[in-house]
């Protein structure tokens, strides 16, 4: 009987979708961003570690550009944020950074803390697409963004978006 209340235990913790990270993190023009700020909004998050930066700049582009043109993202609810784990960075790193500042770079969170961390895998940049009201509905890994999958994220988007 106790087996099964922990099988049935497991089972309910697999459905429950996994909700939007908090954090409060600055740019790397010291802009604050924070989970809160997320609230009624679809939220997509792709993060990756400071080393995989140029595969994560290239999905982003890939996808974020390629969905400006079938949405419109700010009419739509929908926010975009990267983030780059600077946990094991270094000063040539943050030097780096910090002469680039005015660079004209898209915005990207700096994570010194790892406080977006989780899930995140080497060689890869991790999406991951929240709801409005907080959950995850989307995870995926990329090396690359083709055009399939910034389809398949538009649709996403627009049932998300139906109202």
């Amino acid at each position: 009987m106790k087996l099964f209340f922990l099988l049935l235990i497991l089972n309910i913790e697999g459905l429950i979708a996994e909700s939007l990270p908090a954090f409060k993190l600055a740019d790397q023009n010291g802009k604050i961003f924070a989970s809160k700020d997320l609230k009624n909004h679809t939220a997509v998050l792709l993060g990756c570690f400071y080393k995989d930066i140029t595969i994560c700049r290239k999905v982003a582009r890939k996808i974020y550009w390629s969905l400006q043109n079938k949405l419109d993202t700010d009419r739509a609810g929908i926010r975009f944020l990267l983030s780059i784990d600077l946990r094991n960075s270094n000063f040539l790193v943050e030097k780096y950074i910090d002469e680039n500042k005015n660079a004209g770079f898209e915005s990207v969170l700096l994570d010194r803390k790892g406080v977006l961390a989780d899930g995140l895998k080497e060689n890869q940049a991790h999406l991951r697409i929240f709801s409005k009201s907080g959950k995850m509905i989307f995870e995926r890994y990329f090396q690359a963004a083709t055009s399939a999958d910034v389809a398949s994220i538009y649709k996403i988007f627009k049932s998300q978006n139906a109202d």
